[in-house]
């Protein structure tokens, strides 16, 4: 089985929230300004560097030093699609080096709403130390710096503390639901904290004396709840869950039809069932979590399904 693992901090997916659009504009980076070359070049689309750091762009555009999946930094394909975004998460030298990324979302959150946040990291072969605290952050104005140095804020979703991202094979999930304060309109991705208070653990392999993540698909979605009875929603089983690729559902009242949406709030499958008893296979998917949206006469729910091959 592969060894792919998720982390999830404080994810809860309440009976009867649906998660809508992604507000992240070009969260796997697919679109360029120009295919990147040399280490450096960050030529997404509606991203860009907020300090003076220099993260970089990898697309298999590229026959340079940012190609996918072999580039300067190791061997990764994207997790989809056919680019990814990277950059240093530390130094651990005493100057605090980091780089980041951000972006405009394509509205505000709305105060006291909640929103699903989610990427994925991977540490680059090249890296011989993995660290802790990749962290999304989300402010109402962009946050920037005319140095390379740590920014001085709290991310609101961050990887485990003491817990760094050590595997180098597989994307790693990062996903928390948040409540917004209202306004924040910038997302800014990276490590946070200094030197002294990231945690970091060796690594083998590497010949980079520093940690250094690639990032794919980011995405920020709003969950909306609906009035349902809950005792009813709860009536449903889904077997095995984690699975493999194949579910069974069971019911006490008859489904009319069900929608499954990845977590960057794509619909990747629909049916019309009218059965209390089904299947759901979805072998060829990759590892994550979905959102199973079940339909009866009486009420509407979702429910969250996870892959793991």
């Amino acid at each position: 089985m592969t060894k792919n693992y998720l982390i999830i901090l404080c994810f809860l997916l309440p009976t009867g929230l649906f998660a809508q659009q992604n507000l992240v504009p070009n969260p796997s980076f697919e679109d360029t300004t120009s295919c990147p070359y040399w280490v450096g070049n960050f030529f997404a689309e509606h991203w860009y560097s907020p300090t003076y750091g220099s993260p970089d762009l990898f697309h298999i555009c590229s026959s340079g030093q940012l190609g996918v999946p072999q580039n300067v930094f190791g061997w990764q394909h994207a997790r989809t699609g056919n680019a990814y975004a990277g950059g240093h998460a530390s130094d651990f030298s005493g100057n605090n080096g980091r780089e980041y990324i951000q972006c405009k979302l394509t509205e505000p959150l709305e105060a006291g709403k909640k929103y699903e946040v989610n990427f994925w990291v991977s540490r680059a072969d090249s890296a011989t130390k993995a660290c802790d605290n990749i962290g999304a952050y989300f402010s109402t104005i962009p946050v920037s710096a005319t140095n390379a140095y740590n920014l001085p804020y709290t991310p609101q979703v961050v990887s485990h503390l003491n817990n760094p991202v050590t595997d180098a094979i597989n994307w790693v999930q990062v996903i928390d639901t948040i409540t917004a304060i209202g306004g924040e309109q910038y997302l800014t991705i990276g490590v946070f904290t200094d030197d002294n208070n990231t945690y970091w653990v060796p690594v083998s392999g590497g010949w980079m004396d520093e940690p250094y993540y690639y990032i794919d698909d980011v995405s920020v979605l709003k969950i909306v709840s609906t009035s349902i009875d809950e005792t009813s929603a709860n009536n449903i089983s889904i077997f095995p869950n984690p699975s493999t690729g194949e579910f069974r559902i069971s019911s006490n009242e008859r489904i009319k039809s069900y929608t499954i949406y990845s977590a960057l709030g794509q619909s990747i499958k629909n049916n019309i069932v009218n059965s209390q008893n089904f299947q759901i296979k979805l072998e060829n998917h990759s590892t994550g979590i979905y959102f199973l949206i079940i339909e009866t006469n009486s009420f509407l729910t979702t429910k969250k399904i996870i892959i793991n091959h």
